[in-house]
């Protein structure tokens, strides 16, 4: 039976660009690793059962044992609010709210992210928390947000419980070729980060580059260049961007990844490919270049409200929240196609 595992973060209101990797599950949720800021502040240390994920700490007797454990002890908590599958599916996909939370300035020159509060930002998802930390035992406020600003791609879960065969199908934003390698790089960050390959400057909440790599970073950079010539070729004679990369899993201790083990990952990018789009009806050719042509990305806001039509096909931006019938069409059958493709690698692995 599948087991649905729910990326989220946790941005510590206590210090900006601060963020934590957590997870959602049916059976447990919490920080998965043990993590203690430069400032003292603590995060994980264990997971819980969801409806205590989201709770206070009222008291306690002698709740810490001699050796510094809970084991046998008992606690009163207050549930400070739902915390479902759900719901945290919600939060886990919403870019937004964390965008809203965190006030960022808006450099497209709109005063529209300055008049957009708290309380439009609980409407679209947005999720303060009393967080459970299990290494001292106490609960503070935090805030959770999309598991995207860590991983855009859902390996780090699999890589902590040390997963041998994973099929990713990340989303991209442009096309790689060599010329724009240092754009795609920043823009596909979710892939480029793995690597520890995100050039320094362009994280979204201000991080170093080594900063970055501490807690991003899951494959060597050296393996990069394997993918990164397998997509590139695979664009330019217009095929699907697949590739498959075998990587010894580094070491990290910030998402919680063990490392020391060799991985067999088949990536199949989502981008623009020629052998499919080329047989597609010729109407429906004219209406996707006319879209295309006469395409303005609007404001970030505004486009995650309105409908999203064909103009950006196929990198649509994934904050928009109202895809037309048309867009989810045409996108499903062009993954369709990707997946197609290494159907025989897929099943191979699935049986091994």
């Amino acid at each position: 039976m599948p087991f649905p595992i729910l990326l989220q973060t946790v941005l510590d209101l206590t210090s900006p660009g601060r963020v934590v990797p957590a997870e959602h599950t049916p059976l447990y949720a919490g920080v998965p690793s043990t993590i203690i800021g430069a400032d003292g502040a603590k995060f994980g240390g264990g997971m819980v059962e969801p409806i205590g994920c989201n709770s206070k700490l009222l008291t306690s007797s002698n709740f810490l044992g001699t050796a510094g454990t809970a084991a046998g002890a008992e606690a009163e908590f207050e549930l400070c609010g739902p915390s479902t599958l759900g719901q945290a599916m919600g939060i886990s996909s919403q870019f937004l709210a964390t965008l809203f939370a965190r006030r960022k300035a808006d450099t497209a020159g709109s005063s529209l992210l300055y008049t957009i509060d708290y309380r439009a930002d609980q409407a679209i998802g947005g999720n303060e928390l009393m967080l459970l930390e299990q290494q001292d035992w106490t609960t503070r406020m935090a805030y959770g947000g999309d598991g995207g600003l860590l991983d855009c791609t859902g390996i780090t879960p699999l890589l902590r419980r040390k997963v041998s065969r994973i099929v990713c199908c990340p989303s991209v934003q442009m096309v790689p070729t060599e010329s724009n390698k240092q754009s795609w790089l920043v823009s596909s960050n979710g892939v480029s980060a793995l690597f520890g390959m995100q050039p320094d400057g362009s994280d979204q909440l201000g991080r170093s580059g080594a900063a970055v790599k501490e807690c991003m970073q899951a494959f060597p950079t050296s393996d990069f260049e394997a993918l990164w010539a397998s997509a590139t070729s695979a664009f330019a004679a217009g095929r699907p961007i697949t590739h498959v990369q075998r990587s010894t899993v580094m070491r990290n201790d910030y998402l919680g990844v063990p490392g020391g083990w060799e991985v067999e990952v088949l990536w199949v990018i989502n981008g623009a490919c020629s052998a499919w789009s080329d047989q597609l009806p010729e109407d429906t050719k004219a209406a996707l270049t006319e879209a295309r042509g006469s395409y303005n990305a609007p404001h970030l806001v505004k486009e995650a409200f309105e409908p999203t039509g064909l103009g950006p096909f196929p990198y649509v931006p994934t904050y928009c929240m109202r895809y037309t019938p048309e867009l989810v069409v045409m996108l499903s059958n062009q993954v369709a196609h990707a997946v197609l493709s290494v159907g025989d690698k897929i099943k191979e692995m699935a049986k091994s």
